[in-house]
């Protein structure tokens, strides 16, 4: 019988590109998680947020952060939690921690995260979505939903000069694409 090994890839093999200031690159060591609340379960939710990873819960168009561990707000009952994927099953490890108190669903492999970084960020950032980019507006640690080239993606805001770019894993070829031609633009 023959041998095969299976070597997992992601959506955009480790895309790394550098122009003058700018930098896009896919973080590929995330593990994502998908929480709903319960009906009525607002305050389990919280409790065990807060004890499992010192996650304090993120009102509507933000995220919180602890350590190594993001919480978005991604809808009024949903949450997603990303934290770097060190460990086998790291998902299903943050499901097992949550599941008394929230509804879990691994997102790891539908999500793809690029990190646009450096001060050209915003200027291509404004070539490509309609999201007012101004500190007062969308500051650090805000998450926004806006359309990049017809493709829905959440936009999380980490540093001044540094962004994440979320979006559905089947599409981010042509994502990335729309990025890298709008950073061409601005060096």
């Amino acid at each position: 019988m023959a041998e095969y090994t299976l070597t997992p890839t992601t959506p955009l093999a480790g895309l790394d590109l550098q122009q003058g200031e700018t930098r896009l690159r896919e973080i590929t060591d995330l593990a994502l998680l998908s929480l709903a609340i319960p009906q009525n379960g607002e305050a389990k939710a919280v409790e065990t947020l807060k004890s499992a990873w010192n996650l304090e819960t993120p009102n509507s168009g933000r995220f919180t952060q602890s350590g190594i561990h993001k919480l978005i707000r991604i809808a009024p009952d949903q949450l997603l939690l990303a934290t770097p994927d060190t460990a086998p099953d790291a998902a299903r490890n943050l499901a097992v921690t949550a599941r008394d108190a929230l509804y879990s669903t691994e997102q790891t492999g539908a999500w793809t995260v690029m990190e646009l970084t450096g001060t050209g960020s915003i200027s291509t950032l404004e070539r490509l979505c309609m999201l007012d980019l101004a500190e007062p507006a969308m500051p650090v640690g805000a998450a926004n939903r806006t359309l990049i080239s017809h493709q829905g993606v959440m936009l999380l805001r980490l540093e001044l000069y540094t962004f994440w770019l979320m979006s559905a894993s089947s599409s981010a070829k042509s994502l990335a694409h729309s990025v890298e031609t709008a950073i061409g633009s601005v060096a």
